[in-house]
């Protein structure tokens, strides 16, 4: 299990800035409350219940758009092909139905000097398919690799982020929204 580790590099030029949707990066429902194994965090280990959890989980704004960006800095980098899945370790599901519009993994290609690029997996996780308090396995599954990849060069890029795009139906308050407190990949384990 791979989970996203502090101070991530920054995008380089040429990679689309896609983190306009994290509104605050420390504090009560912020992103960083993504960063690190949830399983070696005591107070979400703690939660035995479905409910809000702002102090220790990411919590999308109440305006659209709601996502967040996990970025991955391991060396070596994960590749699509030794890749499982995604986990997301949630401890809110919120009142919306699907919770989760949307899961995609930012990749950049093996072709030197390829831009990142964002390949979407298609989700269909409802509300009763996400496990909470605890963690949900997405598989990878891609409906078409991005524009202008085949197959073989997406299975063969690195993994940089994993990109989490929330429902966006108005709320009241943001209890309403899924609360989430890791993102990580499933790795493949390789052979003995």
């Amino acid at each position: 299990m791979l989970y996203c580790t502090p101070a991530p590099p920054r995008p380089a030029p040429a990679t689309p800035n896609l983190q306009t949707g994290i509104v605050n990066a420390t504090g009560r429902g912020a992103a960083n409350n993504l960063v690190g194994d949830p399983v070696k965090k005591p107070k979400v280990m703690k939660v035995k219940k479905c409910s809000k959890q702002s102090d220790i989980a990411w919590v999308p704004p109440k305006g659209a758009p709601r996502w967040v960006i996990a970025y991955y800095n391991q060396t070596p980098a994960p590749v699509i092909a030794t890749t499982d899945g995604i986990i997301l370790y949630t401890l809110n599901r919120g009142n919306l139905v699907p919770p989760i519009k949307e899961i995609s993994i930012l990749v950049q290609p093996a072709k030197a000097g390829a831009p990142v690029v964002e390949a979407f997996m298609a989700v269909g996780a409802d509300l009763k398919g996400i496990a909470c308090p605890g963690p949900t396995r997405f598989g990878l599954s891609f409906a078409q690799p991005p524009a202008g990849m085949t197959v073989e060069e997406l299975s063969a890029s690195t993994i940089k982020g994993v990109k989490i795009q929330l429902n966006d139906t108005s709320v009241v308050r943001k209890y309403e929204l899924a609360h989430i407190a890791g993102v990580g990949l499933a790795l493949t384990q390789p052979d003995k």
